[in-house]
């Protein structure tokens, strides 16, 4: 084959090469024109009239008529008619003979036309009525009229356009303006006009194109809107409600809440029968580990026991003569609990303790509880109980009602419940923590329960503030706020009082309290009498300042008067366990290594009681 031959055949296959890549990509631009003219023809049509009224009524509702009428090319899905959002409320819509939604997505409503038979292919007439209620102006200066005849969005054309607005007959016109044209230009030329017969304004217009807006507007005088759709009360009726609130709990507290009323009592002595877990018992109705304490030392003071510190916060226990028969048989009990098996002079370690305190919380709770198990000894009433929480839960929920109230106060039709939830889990939780806290005030000292107490009370407190700057951001009126604040505080005061005790329980912790009254309140020289006639008296006294967790306050009032060192506490000093230093000088470091041997003791049992339960989970 020549070489021309051979350059003709390879100009062929090349030709061939090229007819078939156009081919391909021929093939390739159809089916995408077709998937795109498809695409556009699923959604787009065309409107050949548009006649818009709207009925102007003196409550400021427009009461709205469509009639438009479409050219469908192709098959639709659906059909969707804008309505800008604004100041006001859409609702009563309907589409006369049609299946439809309607529906607020973002910064518009959508009316949505399903009906099947109405989406085909040719020409529809769809009759749309639906009511635009405006809320209420808060200019305090003019009240507003503002309608949009055309959306500036809107996406089609329109080839023939009719808009009616019907004004009320008192309606001042003098300063009424229109606003027309495509992205803010107001060159209406040739595309629409206007006539005005008394009260009714009627414009015209052809061939306007997408995006090209048409806007009423007037300032009208401060009160011609007559009774608009106003949610003013919902303030008010968030102060009202927790008004309610404080109110009910009151009467709450009134009827089943209140202590038995008794003379304040001072009692400088032990009262005869009355241990300090038989206190725990009657203030509680329970008794934790640290009950336990003053009965330990009241058995070091009595010489059945001595506590030693051999390292930091690490204690044991000797073993010394056994309680007396006229003892207590819950203090005999934890005697032999303490020291089964070990013989006298010897001592049970801190690792072996543990298993040991809850046995003996056990047996001093049972014995304890039985003697105050009738109706009349109730630390708390069942009643006085179920009053506090129905006050926890109507504060609980009146605050939750603010965020709903204030969203309902700017009209917000999609109200977000979570954060409503999320104030009433907060607010049951925190006041139940206060009203705990508050029943515990005689089992802390007065530094801890101030710290405690006020740590709740002001996240409630926050919360409070918080619902009332939610309110003043509103109305800008400090008034409902305030009443919040008070009515919010006056009612957890009343829950934390809330549970009664039975009378017979009010009276005996009436006569308890005389104790701790006195242990507080007491004057130094008071007590230098008492210790002058039994030089035994502070050790007396010593177990139940410590149930009243007043260590410091009784050492501190014994400072200048002489008081015999404790040979059944040795703590640690330098390095070497020695008898606790108590001069005149330095009396409370005895309070203070009783409430670290305290702490101590709280602490192994925690940490026994959490061995325990991990070794249940693992045992599963």
């Amino acid at each position: 084959m020549t070489s021309s031959s051979k350059a003709l055949s390879n100009t062929y296959k090349y030709l061939l090469r090229m007819v078939f890549i156009m081919v391909i990509l021929s093939v390739g631009l159809g089916v995408f024109r077709a998937n795109a003219f498809g695409a556009i023809n699923d959604t787009s049509y065309e409107i050949i009239n548009y006649d818009f009224k709207a009925v102007v009524k003196k409550n400021h509702v427009y009461e709205v008529t469509k009639k438009v009428t479409v050219n469908i090319p192709n098959n639709l899905s659906e059909l969707k008619f804008d309505i800008p959002t604004g100041n006001y409320m859409v609702g009563k819509a309907n589409v006369k003979g049609t299946d439809f939604e309607l529906r607020k997505d973002g910064n518009k409503y959508n009316i949505i036309i399903k009906d099947k038979t109405k989406l085909k292919k040719g020409k529809h007439t769809y009759d749309i009525t639906y009511v635009v209620r405006e809320y209420a102006d808060k200019n305090k200066n003019y009240d507003l009229f503002y309608l949009n005849a055309l959306s500036s969005d809107w996406e089609v054309p329109i080839q023939n356009y009719k808009f009616t607005l019907v004004l009320p007959d008192d309606f001042p016109r003098d300063d009424l303006q229109y606003y027309a044209g495509q992205f803010g230009s107001q060159d209406v030329s040739n595309k629409t006009s206007y006539t005005v017969d008394d009260n009714v304004i009627t414009m015209t217009g052809s061939l306007i194109p997408a995006d090209f807006g048409i806007t009423f507007k007037a300032e009208l005088p401060d009160g011609y809107w007559k009774k608009p759709l106003n949610n003013e009360w919902t303030i008010g009726l968030g102060g009202l409600l927790f008004v309610g609130a404080g109110t009910l709990i009151l009467i709450l507290w009134l009827i089943g809440g209140r202590d038995s009323r008794f003379k304040r009592k001072f009692i400088a002595q032990p009262i005869s029968g009355i241990s300090t877990a038989d206190i725990a018992y009657i203030f509680n109705g329970q008794l934790t580990i640290r009950d336990i304490v003053p009965l330990l030392v009241r058995l070091g003071i009595n010489g059945n026991l001595k506590i030693v510190e051999y390292a930091p916060k690490n204690y044991k226990l000797v073993k010394l003569a056994a309680p007396s028969i006229d003892e207590d048989r819950y203090i005999r009990g934890i005697y032999s609990e303490l020291f089964e098996d070990v013989y006298e002079g010897r001592a049970i370690e801190m690792e072996d303790l543990g298993k040991h305190l809850k046995r003996i919380l056990y047996d001093v709770e049972t014995s304890v509880s039985s003697g105050y198990n009738s109706k009349g000894m109730r630390a708390s009433t069942r009643l006085s109980l179920v009053f506090r929480w129905l006050g926890i839960l109507a504060m609980s929920l009146t605050v939750a009602s603010v965020p709903i109230l204030t969203s309902m106060y700017v009209y917000e039709e999609d109200i977000l419940y979570g954060i409503p939830i999320a104030f009433f889990a907060f607010s049951v939780l925190v006041l139940n923590m206060i009203a705990r806290r508050f029943d515990l005030r005689y089992d802390m000292d007065w530094t801890h329960f101030k710290v405690s107490i006020g740590m709740y009370s002001s996240l409630y407190a926050a919360e409070l503030i918080y619902a009332g700057y939610m309110i003043y951001s509103c109305n800008k009126s400090v008034f409902i706020p305030i009443l919040i604040l008070i009515s919010g505080v006056f009612g957890a005061i009343l829950i934390c009082l809330m549970p009664a005790r039975a009378r017979e329980n009010a009276r005996l912790a009436n006569r308890m309290m005389g104790m701790r009254n006195f242990i507080e309140e007491s004057e130094p020289r008071d007590v230098a009498v008492l210790q002058r006639r039994n030089p035994g008296y502070f050790y007396e006294m010593l177990p139940y300042a410590i149930q009243f967790s007043q260590y410091e306050i009784w050492a501190q009032k014994f400072r200048s008067i002489d008081v015999e060192a404790p040979s059944w506490f040795e703590g640690l000093a330098e390095g070497h366990t020695v008898n606790v230093n108590i001069s005149k000088d330095d009396l409370e470091n005895l309070a203070r290594e009783l409430h670290r041997f305290e702490r101590t003791i709280e602490s192994v049992y925690n940490v026994m009681n959490r061995r325990q339960r991990i070794f249940l989970g693992a045992g599963r």
